[in-house]
C-alpha cells in the first residue's frame, strides 16, 4: 500500500476521532486531533485541548499511546511498553503558586495526595514561554514496588497545567526524555495571554 493510502486511511481515522469529540464540547470543553507537518518526520498527528476561552494544543511522544477523559479534563499517554505513564491535566488557578514560598506549598499538597512520598528533588521548569515548577517523587506501593513520580505544575493567566510522569525509577530518566519531547511541543493561547504570572522562585 502506497504512502498516499496510508495518508487517506489516517485523514479517515482523524475524521473519525474528530467527529467523536464532539461528546465534549459541552461546557466549551472540546478535544480534537489535527495533522501536522513537520520536515524530519512528515505528517504527525496533534492535539488540540480547548478549555473554555482558552487553547492548548501539543505532539504526544513518537509511538506514545494516548486516552482523553473529559470528565476529569485528564489527557493520558503511555509507551508502547506501558512501562510508564504520563497525564496531563488542566487545573484551575493555584493559590499556593502566589505564596513566598510556593515549593514548599505545593510540596505539602503533593505529600497528602501521595501518601507515603517523599520529594527527592525540586527544580525550575517552564512551558510555552512561562515559569513552574518541577517536584520529584519517590514512593513504595502496597505491593512492595518503588514508584518514581515527576510532577510539573505551571500556572497560565485563568489556571495551571500539571504533568504528571509516573514509572520506575529506572526508567525515570528515559521516560523524562518523551516528557520533554511533549511539554516543548505544548502550546497554549489563553484568553487572557496578556497577563503574565510573576516568576516563580524556589525557596
Amino acid at each position: 500500500m502506497g504512502s498516499g493510502h496510508l495518508t487517506l486511511w489516517t485523514r479517515a481515522g482523524l475524521a473519525l476521532v474528530a467527529a467523536e469529540s464532539i461528546a465534549h464540547a459541552a461546557g466549551g470543553l472540546q478535544f480534537f486531533p489535527r495533522l501536522i507537518s513537520i520536515p524530519e518526520r512528515g505528517e504527525v498527528t496533534g492535539y488540540v485541548l480547548v478549555v473554555g476561552a482558552d487553547r492548548f494544543s501539543f505532539i504526544p511522544p513518537q509511538g506514545w499511546q494516548l486516552k482523553y477523559n473529559a470528565n476529569q479534563r485528564a489527557i493520558v499517554l503511555t509507551p508502547p511498553d506501558y512501562a510508564a505513564s504520563l497525564t496531563v491535566r488542566i487545573l484551575p488557578a493555584d493559590p499556593a503558586m502566589a505564596t513566598d514560598s510556593p515549593a514548599e506549598a505545593i510540596e505539602q499538597k503533593l505529600l497528602k495526595r501521595f501518601p507515603g512520598a517523599k520529594v527527592v528533588d525540586t527544580q525550575p521548569c517552564c512551558l510555552s514561554g512561562m515559569e513552574g515548577l518541577a517536584f520529584d517523587l519517590e514512593r513504595t506501593t502496597s505491593q512492595g514496588t518503588v514508584l518514581a513520580t515527576r510532577v510539573c505544575c505551571i500556572p497560565f493567566p485563568g489556571g495551571q497545567v500539571e504533568f504528571c510522569l509516573a514509572t520506575t525509577p529506572g526508567k525515570l530518566k528515559e521516560s523524562d526524555v518523551s516528557l520533554n519531547v511533549l511539554m516543548t511541543s505544548f502550546e497554549i493561547e489563553a484568553a487572557n495571554a496578556g497577563q503574565e504570572p510573576p516568576p516563580l522562585a524556589l525557596k
